[in-house]
């Protein structure tokens, strides 16, 4: 079971009712009833669950789901309980962890790709969709990890961390922050006087500002004008440091700006800095040596030009080396992300986004008649809870190796979620898919798994197989619904089997 509510009507009757992946659990105080598509529910595999009036007052359960998006069901008679109609406005993602409503009446759905804001207005909603682009630290939420707190705030944990969105309107902020000198170091020592003085040589000078705003400080941006050495400030930038290389002896001004998310700009600080010269470089040696003086001065300039330029191709190798490691590692970043850690198969994400047609999707590559088999590993829970989480890990790796040994080189084979498995079979027919999907249901049956005390254990798959001539433009919701369905009645028809869903002219039959 995922989550647990309790339910009191108006009469005084006690209800208990549980969402699972098999459906709604209702409970009267003797026994437990499963609940699923003869109610109305388009979906078993459930997650979240609230209860949230509507306009009327009806008791109403808003139900999370796998991948049929937000379920509603009327439990004003719970004897009778009843899916209302699915004229929600479309998530984010079909994949809804749970749903939250403040005082206001604003209803928070949780998803895979975002939060949904939906506002009653008019008879329907007015919706809001906050994603990483509205400042969230990342778009997948956890599942019962939302609060609704006494101010109206939506709090909600996500794979990146905590945020909290706040719909009070808020002034407008137009006071200036503080602005202020971290620190300046020379040569990587600390330099406490002003104004700042570099002795002759080489000397690398770091300033380190900040800028007081306290929220929003991703959005703070400064720029330096190191008057002496440059004509007018530089751009805008996110960098709250300047690196200064070596300068001529003379007096300088650095002028640190700021300015915040806001836009609203600080008191700038102005820096001295007073590069003292060479002994050689003072008036009594200019008049003494006056007749050495441009060769001197040449000398000079091409050394420390030779210096500079040595120091510039060594920062350009350092770049050039860095860049590739970092390349190289966000290449593989990418390829974990797309990876499922326990199976190595494809994960779910990667097989929604190859489901897409945008320009990275196999529909806009290929196009054409595709097949999508979904398998289930049978009594799996049952499995884990007898013989223990590690003998399950082996059972589905069982698995992903017979898939993976029996799918064609172009297909993808990709982990769906716990004990589910999906493969996505191109320019495949009915038939063909068919047996491929049975190959693998004999491979896993044959599978010899390592269980507690030296047993061999096995398991068995249960899979549902879909086929469907796509184009760019068709909607892959349709292709997963009926892969799910072959699957449901392969479980109906007592597991351990493979069932299709062929599509025909005005019918659908199951084989």
């Amino acid at each position: 079971m995922q989550k647990l509510l309790a339910q009191t009507t108006a009469y005084g009757e006690h209800w208990l009712w549980a969402t699972s992946n098999q459906g709604l659990a209702r409970f009267d105080g003797r026994q437990w009833t499963l609940l699923g598509r003869e109610i109305g529910l388009p979906g078993t595999n459930l997650i979240g669950m609230q209860l949230i009036p509507d306009a009327r007052g009806r008791p109403i359960l808003w139900l999370g789901s796998l991948r049929h998006g937000a379920i509603r069901v009327d439990i004003s008679d719970p004897l009778h309980p009843r899916t209302l109609p699915s004229d929600l406005p479309p998530p984010p993602d079909l994949t809804v962890v749970g749903a939250l409503a403040d005082g206001d009446g604003r209803i928070y759905l949780c998803t895979d790709s975002g939060v949904q804001q939906l506002t009653p207005e008019a008879g329907g909603f007015r919706v809001r969709v906050f994603t990483v682009r509205d400042g969230m630290v990342n778009n997948e939420c956890n599942p019962d990890a939302q609060l609704i707190d006494a101010d109206d705030r939506y709090w909600v944990g996500t794979l990146g961390g905590l945020i909290v969105h706040d719909p009070a309107p808020r002034k407008p902020d137009h006071d200036a922050k503080p602005l202020i000198l971290v620190g300046v170091r020379m040569d990587d020592r600390p330099e406490h006087g002003r104004p700042v003085v570099v002795p002759p040589g080489q000397h690398e000078l770091r300033v380190d500002f900040a800028l007081l705003s306290w929220q929003q400080e991703g959005l703070s941006r400064f720029r330096t004008w190191l008057e002496g050495f440059a004509a007018e400030p530089g751009p805008w930038t996110a960098d709250n440091f300047r690196d200064i290389g070596s300068l001529p002896h003379g007096h300088y001004v650095l002028h640190i700006e700021g300015r915040d998310y806001a836009g609203n700009l600080s008191q700038p600080i102005l820096l001295p800095i007073v590069v003292t010269p060479y002994w050689w470089q003072r008036a009594w040696a200019l008049a003494l040596f006056a007749v050495l003086a441009l060769a001197v001065l040449y000398g000079l300039l091409r050394w420390r030009t030779l210096a500079l330029q040595r120091r510039q191709h060594a920062l350009e190798r350092r770049i050039d080396a860095r860049t590739a490691e970092l390349n190289k590692a966000n290449r593989q970043l990418q390829e974990l992300a797309r990876r499922d850690g326990l199976t190595g198969l494809f994960n779910r994400r990667w097989l929604m986004e190859m489901l897409q047609p945008g320009p990275d999707g196999l529909r806009k590559q290929h196009g054409g008649l595709v097949a999508l088999i979904f398998v289930d590993v049978d009594e799996f829970k049952a499995y884990n809870d007898r013989y223990g989480h590690p003998a399950g890990d082996r059972a589905l790796r069982c698995v992903a190796e017979a898939m993976l040994e029996h799918a064609p080189g172009d297909a993808i084979v990709a982990r769906y979620g716990g004990e589910e498995f999906a493969c996505l079979l191109l320019h495949t027919g009915p038939d063909v898919a068919r047996a491929i999907a049975e190959r693998m249901r004999v491979a896993v049956a044959g599978c010899n798994v390592a269980a507690p005390g030296d047993a061999v254990r096995h398991v068995t798959i249960s899979a549902g197989v879909a086929c469907q001539l796509l184009s760019p433009e068709d909607d892959a919701e349709n292709l997963l619904r009926e892969a799910d369905e072959a699957l449901y009645a392969a479980k109906h028809a007592g597991r351990n089997c493979v069932r299709l869903r062929a599509a025909g002219p005005g019918s659908l039959v199951m084989k």
